[in-house]
């Protein structure tokens, strides 16, 4: 049987909404069902968020891909995702959202570049009201490259 990797994806704007409680509850369902042994997620409020607070508090291995194009890590200095400069602050939505679906893109890249070291699932969590698509983008990604991926609506 191979190690789970884990990639945690979700709508930011489930934090602090009146569904925050259940979302972190079904979160650590599945992270307990799925006993990962290493989670991949970005470095947004929310879901990416709880899930980095779940790996650090059991001592989970983990990579945290940011808006500012590293990977932190857990057991070392960060490391680039890419080599194309990162965004000005201030540039403008369009473009930043871009790049955030190019980050989600390379995380599920590098996560389906392990399957054959490990068990690699999807967990993304989906918000009721509209919003920029950036979940349903990354969930749809890694359905293409065969990720198993399980969502929820909040």
């Amino acid at each position: 049987m191979l190690p789970t990797l884990l990639i945690v994806t979700g709508a930011r704007r489930i934090e602090g909404s009146s569904y925050e409680a259940e979302a972190r509850v079904w979160l650590t369902a599945r992270m307990l069902v799925l006993a990962p042994d290493v989670v991949l997620y970005g470095d947004a409020t929310g879901p990416d968020a709880w899930a980095h607070e779940f790996a650090t508090t059991r001592g989970i291995p983990w990579f945290r891909y940011t808006k500012r194009g590293t990977i932190e890590r857990h057991d070392g200095a960060p490391v680039r995702w890419t080599d194309q400069p990162t965004p000005a602050h201030g540039d403008n939505r369009a473009l930043w959202g871009a790049w955030l679906l190019h980050r989600d893109r390379i995380m599920v890249q590098h996560a389906a570049k392990r399957a054959d070291r490990y068990d690699v699932r999807l967990v993304g969590f989906m918000a009721s009201t509209p919003g920029t698509g950036g979940t349903i983008a990354t969930v749809n990604r890694a359905t293409a490259l065969w990720i198993p991926c399980e969502t929820a609506v909040f």
